[in-house]
């Protein structure tokens, strides 16, 4: 959940999961106000964001470099995100 606070300094861009190459993350906006922005990403010095569109999974890779984006309302923003890998039978059960 992102709450409106609109003197808040951008959020810092961050990855997952950068030690698995084949990790994904992904986010499910529940509800995204009309005045909030989706995540940021970026690609060789272009920044972009994902579609406004709720009830919907993006899936990235989890080590790509990315910002959440702010809510500048009352209104309060609900997403999920996840990270998901696979995992062998030694990382689970020792």
């Amino acid at each position: 959940m992102t709450w409106n606070n609109a003197s808040k300094k951008p959020n810092v861009g961050h990855r997952h999961n950068r030690s698995n190459e084949f990790a994904l993350s992904g986010i499910l906006y529940l509800h995204l106000p009309k005045k909030s922005e989706t995540t940021f990403f970026y690609c060789e010095d272009k920044k972009f964001s994902l579609p406004r569109k709720e009830l919907s999974w993006f899936i990235f890779k989890s080590d790509a470099y990315h910002e959440p984006g702010r809510c500048f309302e009352k209104d309060i923003r609900y997403c999920i995100s996840a990270d998901f890998w696979l995992a062998n039978k030694d990382t689970i059960f020792g």
